[in-house]
């Protein structure tokens, strides 16, 4: 343990990045779009905490930023609640290019929604007991980075 201390500290005197294995930071969101809005249909839009009894399928539903123009695909990165990545859905969406811009909408995002359903009735979910809290990041193209802050939310039995 002192001589793991003593090379971290040579490390961080010297400029050299210093790999820890299994350590991965997690990326700021880049605002390309809005945070995933996450629903089930029938059921309240504001809940947070879905009975993998009684519904379907969950719908995710972000918006591109209104500075993001032309063909991209969104990817809608679905998480277990041990951080497994349980999905990877992928959206493509073509946005038109804006002719001006007016002082209310400068700074606001495109409200050209984009939604993406994960079946939950049915699949391993269900049928492994996978309960407890998920998480969806939205990330635009290729990006390492999330173009958004992740969205967590509760399928109980």
């Amino acid at each position: 343990m002192l001589l793991l201390g003593f090379l971290l500290s040579l490390a961080a005197g010297s400029g050299t990045d210093v790999v820890v294995p299994g350590y991965r930071p997690r990326a700021a969101p880049s605002r390309a779009c809005t945070t995933a809005l996450v629903t089930a249909p029938g059921f309240p839009k504001l809940k947070q905490t879905f009975s993998g009894r009684k519904i379907l399928d969950l719908q995710f539903q972000s918006a591109a930023h209104r500075s993001v123009e032309g063909a991209h695909t969104l990817h809608f990165r679905v998480f277990t609640p041990r951080g497994h990545l349980y999905q990877d859905i992928s959206v493509r969406f073509s946005v038109e290019p804006r002719g001006g811009t007016t002082r209310a909408s400068a700074g606001a995002p495109r409200r050209s929604p984009i939604s993406a359903r994960l079946p939950v009735a049915g699949t391993s979910i269900t049928n492994s007991s996978l309960y407890g809290k998920w998480r969806v990041v939205p990330y635009l193209d290729d990006s390492m980075k999330p173009c958004a802050a992740a969205t967590t939310f509760k399928i109980k039995p």
